[in-house]
Formats: structure tokens, sequence, C-alpha cells
């Protein structure tokens, strides 16, 4: 019998590291946490949040800050509003640069990384996860903590349903072409389109030829002070909210 060399491939996590709880924080009420991301984060070593450099705050720190002691260490990570990938993909590589040597530097500790809504919808996780995937980390150094999805909260103050029995819904990123968006009325009951700010307009008068502006909702700030909904066709044309979601009842039978 001949002799057979097994190779194997060791990881980073054969050498002892921290490991990371990537906790989806809901869309924006404290009291929407679930009670295991609530206890991740009171028992973290160090808490990583994102956020725009051009805002002041991180939402995600915000809503999870009834839940943080005054002594624990916080460090903000930079994830730039921008189109360009270059400008991206640098932020991304300094984000997991900055996680990864604390990962590596404190073997047996616990950090938290919050993300807002859940991790596994248009998250900034997913550049997070890829940067720390780079360094030679595997999936076996994190635990990801669902969170409430802004478009479940959404139907919740509507309180409409997003299917039942055999409808299908679909969600979306606002996609550049409305001729992409045209195919889901063919194939879906219900569509959530994300972040719509920026095309609202152009979202707004496309749904309008198609007599639908009677049967979306905008859903806007959810779970956050001042939070909204109304029917597309009652608000007015302009901006609207980055943080806002439209909800297409393609059966047109919402009201």
């Amino acid at each position: 019998m001949p002799h057979v060399i097994i190779k194997r491939n060791y990881h980073m996590n054969t050498v002892k590291t921290g490991h990371l709880i990537v906790a989806g924080t809901g869309p924006g009420n404290p009291e929407s946490l679930t009670l295991k991301v609530k206890n991740e984060i009171e028992a973290a070593d160090i808490l990583f949040v994102p956020k725009s450099e051009l805002k002041n705050e991180s939402l995600a720190l915000k809503i999870a800050s009834p839940f943080i002691k005054a002594e624990q260490n916080v460090r903000e990570l930079v994830y730039p509003m921008s189109r360009d990938q270059g400008k991206l993909k640098q932020y991304w590589k300094q984000a997991g640069s900055e996680v990864g040597s604390w990962l590596k530097e404190h073997p047996q500790k616990k950090a938290v990384y919050l993300t807002l809504g859940d991790p596994s919808i248009y998250s900034t996780w997913s550049y997070l996860k890829q940067a720390l995937l780079d360094q030679g980390f595997c999936s076996s150094t994190w635990t990801i903590l669902p969170g409430i999805s802004s478009f479940s909260y959404g139907a919740a103050i509507l309180g409409k349903e997003l299917c039942i029995g055999q409808e299908n819904f679909c969600l979306i990123n606002m996609p550049q072409s409305l001729e992409s968006l045209q195919n889901y009325t063919q194939l879906f009951q219900k569509i959530v389109v994300m972040k719509i700010g920026k095309q609202w307009d152009t979202l707004r008068k496309w749904l309008k030829q198609l007599a639908l502006d009677q049967y979306t909702f905008v859903v806007t700030r959810a779970g956050l002070e001042n939070q909204g909904a109304k029917l597309l066709a009652e608000i007015p044309p302009g901006t609207i909210e980055y943080l806002s979601l439209a909800i297409i009842d393609v059966t047109k039978e919402m009201s």
C-alpha cells in the first residue's frame, strides 16, 4: 500500500484569539434588541461600532447605549457614504485591521460588533467579515446574532402582512434601472424596496404610472423618533430621509 501524505491547512484560528459577537441592533428602538444581544453587550470586553464619517454619532451605538456600561471600551469604525470603491476598500481594510489586531492581542476575551438592523441584510458586517477573512481568520472566530429588520418593523407599524398563504415577497435594494424593478411585479405579490431616498422622485413617478402609488406604503425612521408611515400617493415630490423603505402591494389589496 502506498504511503499517503495528508496535507493540512492550518488557519489562524489554530492560534487562540478573542471571539467576536456580531450583534444586530434592530432598526432603532433599544427595546427591540433581543435579550441575547443585550446580554452580550453587557458582557463585552470591547464594542466596535460602525459610523459614517459625515455623522457625529453611530446610530447602532445610540440604540445600544442604554446597555453599555461607562467603563466599557467602545471603538468606532468609519464606513463612509461614498461610491468610490477604492476609498471604501481602504476604510473596510482599516476596520478589519483594528478588529483583527484586537482579537489577536486578546485571547479568551470577547468583542461585540454592533450593526444596524440584521447582520445578514445590507449590513456593514459583510465588509468587516471579508476583511477578517483576508487576514486569515475563519468563521469559528465569530458568532452572529440576528436583529429585527427595518422592513419587518415597518410592516408591524403598518399592521400589514408581507405575505399570506401561497404569496411571495421579495426584498431589493433600490435598482438603478426601473426596468428591473418592473420584472419583480410579475413574480411577487409584495415588493420591499430599501434605500429609496436618493431616487425617491423616480420611484414615485414610476409607481404612479403603474397605478401602484395607492397601494404602496413608505416607512421612514422605523423604530426611531419621528417614525412614520404613509401611502406613497399622499407624500409630495421632493427628497425623503435616507432611512426609508417602500412596501409595494402588487395585488392592490393593501389598504
